[in-house]
């Protein structure tokens, strides 16, 4: 169980940057360049975000979390996703949002 925490711990760590500061992004130009594109260039590039498919991109973002930051082994993301039972998960994301809610005020600390 140590083991999670310090990964979790150290996942957040990696994230801070990228949850406590806001970013703005604007999308001008990549429309701008979007509509310029003829309708064939637009079927070779494969960037329309209508037909994104958002399912197979968050399963790959959780897989990718999974095995690169948590070092977790592939075949226990194989068994999870056969049987459509995402509550592993769960007890994760229960411990980093705790850490989250607790991580401004400096209750973190006692995992380091």
């Amino acid at each position: 169980m140590w083991k999670l925490y310090i990964k979790i711990h150290d996942y957040l760590n990696a994230i801070k940057p990228f949850i406590t500061k806001l970013f703005n992004f604007s999308r001008d130009n990549v429309e701008a360049m979007w509509n310029s594109l003829n309708e064939q260039d637009q079927q070779l590039s494969k960037f329309d975000m209508k037909k994104f498919d958002w399912t197979k991109y968050m399963i790959n973002h959780c897989k990718g979390i999974r095995l690169f930051l948590l070092n977790e082994d592939d075949s226990t993301f194989e068994v999870i996703l056969d049987l459509k039972d995402f509550s592993g998960f769960i007890k994760p994301l229960k411990l980093y949002l705790l850490l989250q809610a607790f991580g401004s005020s400096g209750c973190t600390k006692a995992f380091t």
